[in-house]
């Protein structure tokens, strides 16, 4: 059973009574002013008898250093209560925070399927794991399968049939991917949907090539500067493209 922390003994007893395993969701636990009110929040609930604490990294980045801090400061203040961690992605540093953590002795951490919602990737910190001859019951093989499905799912939603050779990389639909997000654009959005639409697929494949190897894909940046749109949600007066998040 889980849940967030707060109001939470008469959650832990229930959920004793009925035999069930609990774990206590810290949020926004790496924030640098939070460090000693999360110590203290985990100390309550290794007393109360949670089978494990999840700290998460929310709104505000997690560092090498502020994990590894926190986990001391944590591990010590619970008497070593089992821990389990969630970080994000941002930068290309949240296997480096997970590299920390793992070193820290966290063993269970909360990812998801591709990095969905700005999660630290399933897949990404297996590869991790595999480096440093950490074992896992997970196959990652079929992980990576199953984050390129999804982000083929998500990226052409109105294909009918299987993906092959034939198709794969190119416009199986006469709509654009950006007027599946929005509706009635205008010829300005459109023209900057076409260039986005057209460095797509390269898009795709240097992103397929990062993950296999586990890093940042780097070759984004050159990709789209070279297709000019590294502005494209800049404001005109900047040089920009004046585009917005969608």
């Amino acid at each position: 059973m889980e849940f967030r922390a707060g109001g939470h003994r008469p959650i832990v007893e229930a959920a004793r009574r009925a035999g069930l395993t609990t774990v206590a969701h810290v949020p926004d636990a790496f924030a640098e002013d939070r460090g000693h009110h999360v110590v203290a929040e985990a100390a309550g609930l290794a007393e109360l008898g949670c089978d494990e604490i999840a700290l998460e990294e929310g709104g505000r980045a997690a560092t090498p250093i502020a994990v590894r801090r926190l986990l001391q400061d944590v591990a010590s203040a619970t008497g070593g209560a089992p821990l389990r961690v969630g970080l994000r992605e941002r930068h290309g540093i949240g296997l480096v925070n997970a590299l920390v953590a793992m070193k820290s002795g966290v063993r269970h951490f909360d990812t998801t399927l591709g990095g969905v919602d700005g999660a630290l990737p399933a897949e990404d910190l297996l590869f991790l794991a595999g480096e440093l001859e950490v074992a896992s019951a997970v196959n990652r093989a079929d992980l990576v399968a199953g984050a390129a499905e999804l982000e083929r799912s998500w990226v052409r939603p109105c294909q009918d049939g299987p993906i092959d050779s034939h198709t794969e990389g190119a416009n199986v639909t006469d709509r654009l991917t950006g007027e599946r997000l929005v509706d009635d654009m205008t010829e300005a959005e459109r023209a900057r949907a076409e260039r986005v639409e057209a460095v797509l697929p390269a898009l795709r494949a240097a992103a397929a090539k990062a993950d296999e190897q586990a890093r940042f894909p780097i070759e984004h940046v050159t990709l789209l500067r070279d297709a000019g749109l590294l502005g494209l949600v800049v404001p005109e007066e900047y040089g920009g493209l004046r585009g917005d998040a969608a």
